[in-house]
């Protein structure tokens, strides 16, 4: 039992600094875009606590969100695709509450996020969204958002409010 809880620290310290560390290490010296680094941090923290991490362009969407299913039909394009397609009923999906159609933020929780709603260097305003599960506490999920958070701050700077 010993051996192992120090394996699993050990474990947790790896992950920490090769998912989140070295990335933001590596990004800073190549020098890649700030429009990659808010995803990018986003991924690193989902990875490290392995739980969906969403980023929305907050003044693309009309707030509350919603989680709900898909009737079938609503229209979605993912990131990075030109290509509208329809959702199929039952899946289970972020919306806007835009009238009189809503935007489908995201699919399948945050796993495939929407080209409408995607964070670009013109985003002023973002809104993080953490699905958490029956594996973690709130607790965990808040920690998440404040790791989170501190992160997209040292980052891409900024400020933040709780809601």
């Amino acid at each position: 039992k010993r051996a192992f809880g120090s394996f699993k620290k050990f474990h947790k310290m790896l992950i920490y600094y090769l998912f989140v560390i070295f990335p933001l290490i590596i990004i800073s010296l190549i020098g890649l875009a700030i429009q990659y680094i808010p995803e990018v941090i986003g991924n690193i923290i989902s990875v490290k606590h392995q739980l969906a991490v969403g980023l929305f362009d907050l003044d693309k969407i009309q707030l509350p969100v919603v989680l709900d299913f898909a009737k079938g039909g609503e229209m979605y394009q993912g990131i990075g695709t030109d290509k509208l397609v329809g959702l199929m009923a039952g899946e289970l999906c972020y919306f806007d509450s835009s009238s009189p159609t809503p935007i489908v933020m995201a699919r399948d929780f945050n796993y495939l996020d929407s080209e409408l709603t995607k964070v670009t260097t013109e985003t002023k305003n973002l809104l993080i969204n953490i699905d958490g599960n029956d594996a973690c506490s709130f607790d965990d999920v808040q920690n998440m958002m404040v790791e989170l958070t501190e992160l997209l701050q040292k980052y891409c700077g900024g400020t933040s409010q709780s809601s």
